[in-house]
């Protein structure tokens, strides 16, 4: 017994006294690398993990040990029972342990049971059976398809299950018909090989290897003669398994069923990643060498047929299944919605025939003839009832049981694997399950209703065929590692392949080195695609080398072929035999041909007849050199141009002294040939050179080089069309400066203007229209601006109107929005940004108004209509900004300052809540110790007739519990209290209404840094708000606290002496 260790190329033996040797390949040369005697037991069986980290050694008494790869022995146990058999599972963390009475249990990798594996496949079997074979497929390679069947299970009674894990309760039981003797999964888990015997009638033992997939459905059956398998192994790649056979070892090939087809040079396959769960379906062109990959889930059948291929899949929902119809490069044609399962496949050039074991399916999809006699019959029948189209339509899809009653019955005297009929449909090649290849006369009587005859010619060991889509007597088959061509029933000399083929015709057999691109599937190279020609294709050939002409025509005549003929016309061209070669072109019906040979015979020079000839067979260098060496240049030109290859042509008009026409188209096809790439530099390069206009503009624009736009449009002469192109192009990039002066050169002043609506330029776009009298641009501006105000896009709205320069409109618009923002509860910083910004919109319309003709008389008029409602945008950006100033003071701990500031908010109730302020008032009191500031707050809101009552009561609660603690009475009184009561004294207010209102706004300015009174300090004005500030308070800022402007560098000086006096707050 042995087990081998490919990562760590290690091999563990034992023998029959149970002594187990691990060897070591090293220099090519094995070495024991570790001896272990247990002296007791008999080992039956050892297995590494997948990883190749862990090895398990079962012995018959039931002792297991487990030991890592360096040699060390991780754990042992003594389990009640004898053991035969151990499998790890694919992640190593359970081991299966088979017992002698053929059960099955699960243990973990530390040696604790955890479960009994159900054997479903033995209910019902009474007597006797022990566990011969299991493996556990660990997915290295990737899964044939999603949650597949990866454990085997086969007992000694032929009884077999199909596990996806060792609990799995919908097993696929499997009764094979033989004594199994071991079981093996191939290298992606797709192939289950059982071996084992059968007994035959007089008791000899005939052994045999079954094949099955992973859904237990039998493949193949193979005949292995001597006395007995002692074992199986598979290749690597999977395309070989090795047999033990008595003494010797046997090798059998492996035909793997790839899904793949090959069509319009296009070779479909699909193939499994590890990585993914879907199939690979790659479109690989085998002429350009172009590659399509496409991932498909569950992908059953591959088939394909003149310009398409059909791809089987099963669908989402059970019992789905979905037929897709694809192009060349990939790309899904149509596809049909199926509710049964195809167990069978094919595509003819109109046709999808899908086929269950009891249902035909057959599908009539669109290509370019069905759609030619569909518009036929729609053109034909115009007049006719919708009955007529819907039969039409029903006609496309039928569906048939295979007992449906027909004329059409054959009878074949094997179990068919594979079934190819020929051209014509005389003859149906048939390969049963056996490998073996017999024929059925499809135009044979037969006897009764049985059509046809089953031919008695047979031949053994095929495993692949292809008939000739043009001779229905031939046919190419693949016998074991050779490929034969069939002429009748008389084989060709064979030669050795082991390629799947993939066509025939014109006596040439393309085949496909399937084997080799499965290795690689995602980089196919060319060399694994090869054709293979017939013997008379190889006759003729060698005749004609010979210089046999007429023992060449005699056999073309006696083994007649379009393509023989073909070879005879092009020897013929070669030595300038146009006699023959005319005889050539009529018998492989040929037209161009002997229009060729007619065109040189006219030609009287033997040297342009060669050329001709050279272009016949696309010799192009040698014809070129033929024109030059008669001094022809105008015919190398005229072959060049007629081939496009535009290049040679630049470097053949150089040579003749130019021709500038030529030239310039030459210029102009290169250019296209770029631009075409994409390789849009070099286009303008050439297409400067042609000096053509409309495609460097193109270039210029795929290029983003706009400024050479720009030059463009001064090089151009007015009212040229591509003037509009050009500014049409630098519209869409946002250039609109540019696009205008291109739209007014091309004299087209509506698509400037519009260019300046589109582009949201509205003062440019007013301009013009005053300009050239386009009344209508004020009426997009309203249009645009009540559909963004609809929308609730106010602030685009205001930049709309900004750049307008409609002051007045955008100020009244931001002051709205943040009256509305305001009763949202929005954040306060937002709302002062609104109103200073409504503010600078009111201060640019006055700057407006005093600049115009009109002047001050200008502005006075619009102050009572355009101004009115917006002389309070400052007001409104000073109430937020002190707002936000006393919750900074508050939050800094200086709350003798942030009292100061709130108590200046008490003039901004028409923009302020006047809950929030006098609360804000009351809680600022409260930290800064003025407790008779604070109750004078409370009595304020508790009087507010737009609080509700129960917050009312609440204020009044909370000002209880406040002022029993401490006395409503301020420390010492505010200087500006004492200063408001003496000038208040003679209007007669009280001493309560003159502490609540600002006591220094009709005399004093505020610092809006700071929230002070400004008297007598250095102080400085912002030249845009026109607000007050003391220097010292600035610190490191340069702009203004309010409105954010660019301060002076040097700070202006206040009124008053040089030793300022400022009003801080407090008294003296």
């Amino acid at each position: 017994m042995f087990a081998y260790l490919s990562a760590f190329n290690k091999l563990t033996t034992s023998d029959e006294a149970g002594l187990i040797i691990v060897w070591t390949l090293y220099n090519g040369m094995w070495y024991e690398e570790m001896i272990n005697n247990r002296n007791k037991g008999v080992v039956k069986d050892m297995k590494w993990t997948s990883s190749g980290e862990k090895i398990c050694i079962a012995y018959d008494d039931g002792a297991v040990i487990v030991g890592s790869v360096d040699g060390n022995r991780l754990w042992g146990k003594e389990l009640s029972m004898q053991l035969s058999l151990l499998e790890w599972s694919p992640d190593g963390r359970f081991i299966l342990f088979c017992n002698a009475a053929g059960e099955c249990h699960t243990y973990d990798s530390n040696g604790n049971a955890v479960a009994k594996v159900p054997l479903y496949c033995n209910e019902g079997y009474v007597g006797p059976c022990k566990m011969v074979g299991m493996d556990w497929y660990d997915g290295s390679r990737g899964y044939p398809e999603p949650d597949c069947p990866v454990l085997a299970l086969c007992l000694d009674n032929g009884r077999m299950q199909l596990m996806r894990h060792d609990m799995d309760d919908n097993a696929i039981c499997i009764d094979t018909g033989i004594k199994p003797r071991a079981v093996k999964w191939n290298h992606n888990g797709s192939i289950l090989a059982v071996s084992g015997h059968q007994t035959t009638g007089d008791g000899a033992q005939l052994w045999l290897v079954q094949f099955y997939n992973q859904a237990g459905e039998h493949l193949r059956t193979l005949r292995v003669p001597g006395g007995g398998i002692s074992g199986i192994c598979w290749e690597g790649s999977g395309l070989r398994l090795a047999l033990a056979v008595d003494s010797h070892i046997f090798f059998t090939s492996m035909r793997h069923s790839y899904l793949w087809a090959y069509f319009a040079d296009t070779l479909v396959y699909a193939f499994t990643k590890p990585e993914r769960q879907e199939h690979c379906v790659m479109f690989w062109g085998t002429r350009s060498n172009e590659r399509y990959a496409k991932y498909v889930k569950r992908v059953t059948h591959v088939s394909a047929a003149g310009e398409f291929c059909l791809l089987a899949t099963k669908g989402e929902a059970p019992g789905e299944h979905i037929l897709i119809l694809c192009n060349a490069i990939g790309s899904p044609v149509d596809s049909k919605v199926i509710e049964l399962e195809p167990k069978f496949v094919t595509l003819t050039e109109c046709y999808a025939i899908a086929a269950s074991e009891e249902v035909v399916y057959v599908w009539q999809f669109r290509n370019s003839f069905t759609r030619q006699l569909a518009a036929a019959g729609a053109a034909g029948g115009a007049g006719g009832s919708g009955a007529a189209a819907k039969l039409q339509r029903e006609g496309r899809e039928q569906m048939f049981h295979i007992d449906t009653p027909t004329n059409c019955l054959y009878l074949l005297r094997c179990r068919p694997a594979r079934l190819s009929l020929n051209c014509d449909g005389s003859r149906l090649a048939v390969i049963d399950f056996n490998g073996v290849l017999s024929f059925m006369d499809m135009t044979a009587a037969g006897t009764g209703k049985m059509r046809g005859e089953h031919l008695t010619h047979e031949r053994k060991d095929v495993w692949d065929l292809c008939w000739a889509s043009d001779n229905p007597e031939l046919l190419a088959l693949m016998e074991k590692g050779r490929m034969y061509v069939l002429r009748g029933s008389d084989p060709e000399e064979p030669v050795n392949s082991s390629a799947c083929l993939a066509g025939f015709s014109d006596l040439q057999v393309r085949a496909v080195f399937l084997d080799d691109i499965m290795q690689q599937p995602d980089l196919p190279e060319l060399d694994m695609v090869a054709d293979y020609e017939t013997r008379s294709l190889r006759d003729t050939r060698a005749l004609l080398a010979s210089g046999n002409e007429a023992d060449a025509q005699a056999f073309i005549a006696d083994n007649p072929h379009k393509r023989l003929w073909q070879l005879l016309a092009e020897h013929a061209l070669e030595k300038l035999d146009l006699a023959v070669a005319e005889k050539a072109f009529v018998h492989c019906g040929d037209y161009q041909g002997v229009q060729l040979v007619k065109r040189l015979a006219q030609l009287r020079d033997k040297a342009k007849q060669q050329a001709e000839v050279c272009v016949y067979f696309k010799r192009f260098d040698d014809a070129e050199d033929l024109y030059r060496q008669m001094d022809r240049l105008d015919l190398a030109i005229g072959l060049r141009s007629r081939l496009g290859d535009w290049f040679k042509v630049e470097r053949l008009v150089k040579e003749t002294g130019g021709d500038d026409v030529a030239l310039a188209n030459a210029w102009n096809k290169i250019g296209q040939y770029y631009s075409d790439r994409q390789k849009w530099a070099k286009a303008a390069q050439y297409y400067t050179q042609a000096r053509n206009t409309g495609m460097l503009v193109h270039c210029f624009y795929q290029l983003e080089d706009f400024s050479g736009l720009v030059k463009l449009t001064e090089v151009l002469t007015e009212e040229q069309p591509l003037l509009a192109d050009i500014g049409a192009k630098l519209q869409s990039v946002g250039l609109c400066a540019d696009a205008v002066a291109a739209f007014l050169k091309a004299g087209d002043t509506k698509a400037a203007i519009d260019c300046c609506v589109l582009l949201h330029q509205w003062d440019q776009a007013l301009q013009l229209a005053q300009q050239y009298n386009y009344p209508q641009a004020e009426g997009l501006l309203q249009q645009y601006a009540g559909h963004l105000l609809e929308k609730k896009k106010y602030l685009e709205a205001v930049e709309l109107y900004r750049k307008a320069q409609r002051h007045t409109e955008a100020a009244k618009l931001l002051v709205d929005t943040a009256a509305k923002l305001a009763q949202q509860r929005a954040p306060p910083l937002q709302i002062k940004k609104l109103y200073v910004l409504a503010a600078l919109e009111v201060e640019a319309f006055k700057r407006k108004a005093l600049a115009g003709a009109g002047g001050l008389m200008t502005l006075e008029a619009a102050s009572g209509s355009e101004l009115k409602g917006l002389d309070n945008a400052w007001k409104g950006a000073e109430a937020y900004h002190f707002w936000l100033l006393a919750h900074q003071q508050l939050y800094n701990g200086q709350a003798d300052a942030a009292l100061r500031t709130a108590l200046r908010l008490r003039q901004y109730d028409d923009v302020l809540d006047p809950a929030d302020v006098y609360a804000f008032l009351a809680l600022v009191g409260f930290h800064s110790n003025f407790y008779g500031t604070c109750s004078k707050a409370f009595v304020k809101l508790e009087a507010l007739p737009s609080i509700p009552k129960e917050r009312r009561e609440a204020f009044a609660d909370l000002a209880m519990s406040i002022f029993v603690a401490h006395p409503p009475a301020d420390p010492h009184n505010l200087a500006e209290g004492r200063e408001r009561q003496r000038t208040a004294a003679a209007g007669g207010k009280g001493q309560f209404d003159v502490l609540l209102d600002d006591l220094v706004a009709d005399k004093d300015q505020v610092c809006v840094a700071s929230g002070k009174a400004v008297r007598d300090a250095p102080w400085q004005r912002c030249k845009t708000c026109k607000r007050a500030m003391i220097t010292a308070e600035l610190g490191a800022r340069r702009c203004c606290p309010l409105c954010h402007s660019q301060l002076p560098q040097e700070a202006g000086k206040g009124r008053g002496p040089k030793q300022a006096r400022i009003i801080e707050g407090a008294a003296a």
